[in-house]
């Protein structure tokens, strides 16, 4: 989440500078893919922190019931998430340079 609010943050800069320097030419050309990948990522950390808590939930329950056992299903979507998220970032980060 906080290197997605980075990336929003850093694109509305990107906007504000560019309008200030309306008269000179542009010097940095961005693809508004910064906003909507910025966005992504902090969905993707909201996505996981309600998941985080509801196995919380789930898990402190099996626990006070005596019948705990491990949820590995979970670790493997976030795990596929995460990666997916990685993968994404860096092709865009290539495509950018």
């Amino acid at each position: 989440m906080g290197f997605g609010f980075i990336l929003v943050k850093f694109s509305l800069f990107l906007k504000q500078i560019a309008l200030l320097n309306t008269k000179q030419q542009l010097v940095h050309y961005q693809k508004e893919y910064s906003g909507v990948t910025g966005l992504v990522l902090v969905a993707a950390g909201i996505v996981i922190l309600l998941l985080s808590y509801l196995n919380y939930r789930k898990t402190r329950k099996r626990i006070i019931e005596n019948v705990f056992v491990g949820n590995n299903s979970l670790i493997l979507v976030v795990t596929v998430l995460i990666m997916s998220i990685s993968i994404f970032l860096i092709g865009y980060l290539f495509s950018s340079l």
